[in-house]
């Protein structure tokens, strides 16, 4: 990643050179590592994990319940 970092005024010279006719002024660039496959593996595991105690207590005090946004919908169009 600091490789990166360190190219990234060369590659903003080669990307000034292919759209100069485009921009007046090419901005400098930033590289930053991207965490989204992380954050969500995480929350997979969570929700895998929340799954195997409700499992484990033979469901949840929700099952049978309506979501929120269900409730809601029904409602409007009883109204």
């Amino acid at each position: 990643f600091r490789h990166l970092e360190e190219l990234a005024p060369e590659v903003r010279e080669k990307l000034a050179s292919q759209i100069r006719h485009q921009l007046r002024i090419v901005p400098e660039l930033k590289f930053f590592l991207d965490e989204t496959h992380q954050r969500v593996e995480r929350l997979n595991t969570l929700f895998d994990q929340i799954q195997e105690e409700r499992e484990r207590r033979g469901g949840s005090e929700e099952e049978g319940k309506e979501p929120a946004g269900e409730r809601q919908q029904q409602q409007e169009r009883e109204s």
